[in-house]
């Protein structure tokens, strides 16, 4: 058996978190044991991972005041154990957990690359100083660096990472979780007060900055000019009516009776099948939007900015706008809704069959399980 620890930097709702999970969840556990140690807490996928019978650590540690004591117990936790392999994810965790890892005496250690935006106006100060600490020792401490975007892997080499150990494993997403079902459709319709005759547009992700809800809203003014019986659907962490800031905005404009604000939801699978179309309207920083798998996994057709690997994620089963045209976006949006109910079907099995051919979890775990057997061969 082949024993792997996972460090983290924090177990909290996101994509890096749920593409952790999804690794776990489909890992060869014939061959593989693994482990999770996160050097915050638990978040919401503590007890997920638990579920799996995975033992998770949370070492707690506080962002803002480090603590050596926290650092050593991690290099005693693998001094202890001897993982034959230890892949961190995200910043704190590549650095903290790589250097416990070689103090230790790991061998095998491998970095996660989950970033594509490290401009001054947009990352905080600490994340780039973090980031470029990873970059001077790139060379030192990892064996490999996983990124799930190209243009990530890009974007840090240029930073300073070690272009001979990146290597693109894409995020991967279960087809058989995610997929169309009329039933949920009816369903969900009937559950949100959807007008089975509305043209539906979905916006999924958690309020950040770099998501540009304020953006997505503003351009709903124009859509519903051209577009009269649209209806948006707004989900996730913080995108509910305890937000002040996009509840304000949306009645300023006058555009209440056209948003549902329906914060974190647990039934995604569910919900996307309500949709006509999912909008991804970033204006930096993602590397690899989950959302669009997960839409075109359930044969929903997107409309994406190029940020990160949105526009080769869609490939030709969607349409790309500029970041933050918001007229762009209103055309696009508009003559996607003209088309007959044929043309959009075509678009969503056509996205349904990109990310079987190229997304399939199964497939993303089994290009991470022969990484670590090639480390190992080494």
């Amino acid at each position: 058996m082949i024993s792997i620890d996972f460090v983290i930097t924090g177990l909290d709702s996101g994509g890096a978190e749920g593409m952790l999970y999804k690794i776990l969840k489909y890992i060869d556990r014939a061959r593989f044991t693994p482990r999770v140690i996160s050097l915050t807490g638990l978040g919401v996928y503590g007890d997920r991972i638990e579920a799996l019978e995975i033992p998770v650590i949370a070492l707690n540690m506080n962002p803002s005041l480090p603590n050596p004591l926290k650092f050593l117990k991690l290099v005693y936790i693998f001094y202890v154990n001897k993982p034959d392999v230890v892949q961190t994810w995200m910043y704190h965790a590549d650095l903290l957990g790589g250097l416990a890892a070689r103090i230790s005496g790991i061998g095998n250690v491998v970095w996660s690359i989950r970033n594509s935006d490290l401009s001054a106006s947009k990352s905080k100060l600490s994340t780039r100083v973090i980031m470029k600490a990873c970059a001077l020792l790139s060379r030192k401490i990892p064996s490999n660096i996983t990124t799930c975007s190209i243009n990530a892997g890009v974007i840090h080499t240029q930073k300073g990472y070690d272009k001979k150990l990146i290597q693109h494993i894409p995020n991967g997403f279960d087809i058989d979780l995610f997929k169309s079902s009329s039933v949920n459709k009816h369903d969900i319709r009937t559950e949100l007060n959807l007008n089975f005759e509305s043209f539906v547009v979905g916006f999924i992700g958690r309020y950040d900055p770099q998501k540009n809800h304020e953006g997505f809203i503003k351009s709903a003014k124009k859509i519903i000019q051209k577009i009269p019986n649209v209806e948006f659907v707004l989900a996730g962490s913080m995108v509910d009516e305890r937000n002040v800031h996009l509840k304000c905005l949306i009645e300023e404009l006058g555009l209440s009776d056209y948003f549902h604000l329906l914060g974190e939801r647990n039934d995604i699978p569910r919900l996307m099948n309500s949709l006509d179309v999912l909008v991804s309207f970033s204006n930096y920083g993602e590397a690899f939007p989950n959302v669009l798998g997960e839409a075109m996994s359930s044969a929903i057709p997107c409309i994406v900015t190029d940020v990160g690997d949105a526009v080769d994620i869609v490939g030709d089963t969607g349409f790309v706008v500029e970041r933050n045209n918001v007229q762009e976006l209103c055309d696009t949006l508009c003559s996607f809704s003209k088309l007959s109910k044929l043309q959009k079907n075509n678009f969503g099995q056509k996205a349904r069959a990109r990310v079987e051919k190229y997304y399939d979890i199964e497939n993303v775990v089994i290009q991470y399980q022969d990484m670590y057997l090639e480390l190992l061969k080494r």
